[in-house]
């Protein structure tokens, strides 16, 4: 039996502060078994005063070994793994998209479709390579050439989702990746996985007002051009046009990356109609269109892209008034070589940025020096919320009984220091920003796996996915 007590800690959860100042929270074999104050048990226990207590954080959007087009992510499952968990982050959203690029350095078994061969590849990539625990969001091709639902592929996706998969992920643009779902695809999607109980993520840019805002001679050398092709209308579009089909069909769904305020707000109008959620990312919130502009342009490039100052002022505003339901990273990092080779052409700059390790010290930033409202809304909004829109609450995202002991202690330091997104060779978006956290402990499953900002265990991968039971 493994027990210890986390001692006189400031404990936050779910958005809500223990009514007590000081908390203990009592740990055993990996699980949380009560909290309060536990000064008369003789077990080993770690000192956490002047620290914030919150459960192990949730960064649910993040891209990580795969391929993109010709280009492979810059971070594996161990590296991207081991900034989160450096970060606070104990569990980790990562995807399986369908595709037979990402097939390019696997050997198939013929036997098998394309989809069960993604998903077969990302087991064998991910199992035994990863500090943090992480589940996987299903990105399916289930409609045939003529557009005609492939029966047996549908079978295939309740099959994974009868192992561990909780939550689809579909896209409104990108055809040339072979990706995009039609509307009326989207409204079959729903009519066919519904019944699962699951989340459909949605990433809202409309394909027709895109091809439409195809520009006069576009500048394709110049970055700041992504933005009209790209512009803030076809993701109010998109947005709209999937919160009507999620009304008729009373789906469950999670809008991720929004980058413009009328598509948040019309988000947020609708909560009380449907099971609707919204997410943001660091880079729509403290990043302008403005660093696209100029020779390193190429390297703040990523989709949707960048918005105007003012969007980003008002997107702030909102976020601090609790518009927002989670934060996430979109993490989808390039090497420097890779981002670089087309800096000249937006048609083939990888798309993308790191994000990872700077998430929670932003959002913190958002509240200024308000650190308890901070540390509550990054308790909700990054640890409860994700847990719960995909599925794995609450045996995540919270500091309740029985919940995994995953556990991330908080210092606050007077002493800034610059912020790293990724730990691979990558342009860091971030470089003008500073933080002040520190993490004195991380525990996953009980188990501590950072101290002092270190890894207790660097030859050490714990983590486990949580969307393949056989894995469990």
């Amino acid at each position: 039996m493994n027990r210890f007590i986390l001692k006189n800690g400031s404990v936050i959860s779910e958005g809500k502060t223990l009514p007590v100042n000081k908390s203990d929270i009592l740990i055993e074999d990996g699980k949380i078994l009560d909290m309060g104050m536990f000064d008369n048990l003789e077990i080993p226990s770690f000192d956490v005063s002047n620290c914030f207590v919150l459960p192990g954080l949730i960064d649910m959007h993040t891209h990580l070994d795969d391929w993109a087009g010709d280009f492979y992510t810059a971070d594996t499952y161990i590296s991207g793994s081991k900034i989160a968990v450096l970060n606070g982050i104990t569990t980790l959203g990562t995807f399986i998209t369908e595709s037979e690029n990402s097939l390019r350095d696997f050997v198939k078994d013929t036997t098998k479709s394309t989809l069960v061969n993604c998903y077969d590849r990302t087991i064998k990539k991910s199992f035994n390579n990863s500090y943090s625990d992480y589940f996987w969001h299903l990105t399916p091709l289930i409609f045939d050439d003529n557009g005609k639902i492939n029966r047996k592929k549908v079978d295939e996706v309740n099959q994974m989702m009868e192992i561990g998969i909780k939550t689809l992920k579909l896209y409104t643009t990108y055809k040339k990746a072979g990706i995009c779902s039609s509307y009326e695809q989207i409204k079959m999607f729903f009519n066919l996985f519904n019944n699962r109980n699951i989340s459909f993520l949605i990433h809202c840019e409309d394909d027709e007002t895109i091809l439409s805002s195809v520009l006069k001679n576009p500048d394709f050398k110049n970055t700041f051009t992504h933005t009209l092709l790209r512009p803030a209308k076809a993701e109010v579009t998109a947005v709209k046009k999937i919160v009507e089909l999620a009304l008729e069909n009373h789906c469950k769904i999670h809008i991720v990356h929004i980058s413009t305020v009328e598509g948040a707000e019309y988000i947020y109008k609708n909560k009380n109609k449907i099971p609707v959620t919204v997410e943001t990312c660091p880079q729509y919130l403290f990043l302008d269109e403005n660093y696209l502009k100029g020779k390193n342009g190429f390297r703040y490039f990523c989709t949707p892209p960048l918005r105007d100052v003012q969007t980003i002022m008002e997107l702030k505003n909102r976020a601090v008034n609790g518009l927002f339901d989670v934060y996430a990273s979109d993490h989808c990092p390039f090497l420097k070589k890779d981002k670089k080779i087309y800096a000249n052409d937006i048609r083939l700059i990888p798309s993308g940025l790191p994000g990872i390790g700077v998430l929670g010290n932003l959002i913190l930033k958002l509240f200024q020096n308000d650190y308890m409202k901070a540390f509550s809304e990054i308790s909700l909004k990054l640890s409860k919320n994700p847990a719960s829109i995909c599925g794995i609450y609450p045996q995540k995202g919270t500091l309740k009984k029985g919940s995994d002991a995953d556990v991330s202690v908080f210092e606050i330091t007077n002493k800034n220091y610059k912020l790293v997104s990724s730990l691979s060779d990558v342009y860091e978006p971030y470089e003008e920003f500073n933080g002040n956290l520190i993490l004195k402990y991380v525990f996953l499953r009980g188990k501590k796996i950072v101290e002092n900002n270190s890894l207790s265990d660097p030859h050490n991968f714990s983590g486990k996915c949580l969307s393949y039971n056989e894995l469990l």
